[in-house]
């Protein structure tokens, strides 16, 4: 019977150092919940951030070509047109039917 009373204590502390342990455990995992969200959220941003800078850019480029091309066609009206009809024409035969082209 001793040995029963002498094992009580220490199951009782092993007892309590397991819930102490699952205490701090429990902690741990929110801590690293919170960590990870954090950084999701930030590379997030850094996305966002990224992504609309792209944007921004290819705007930017996207209006100085239009320039570029309204300033040619201003230049060079007749040749412009030329193009542009020699373009249509491509394209037209390009989107016939099959039984038209084979004509």
């Amino acid at each position: 019977m001793s040995s029963s009373n002498g094992q009580s204590p220490d199951l009782a502390m092993l007892q309590s150092d397991l819930a102490a342990l699952r205490d701090d455990v429990a902690g741990i995992m929110s801590h690293l919940k919170t960590g990870v969200s954090n950084g999701a959220e930030a590379a997030s941003n850094q996305i966002d951030v990224a992504a609309r800078k792209v944007v921004s850019t290819v705007t930017e480029e996207g209006k100085q070509s239009l320039k570029w091309i309204g300033d040619e066609i201003e230049a060079r009206p007749v040749l412009s047109l030329l193009i542009a009809l020699g373009l249509g024409y491509v394209g037209g035969r390009l989107l016939a039917s099959p039984s038209q082209n084979a004509r």
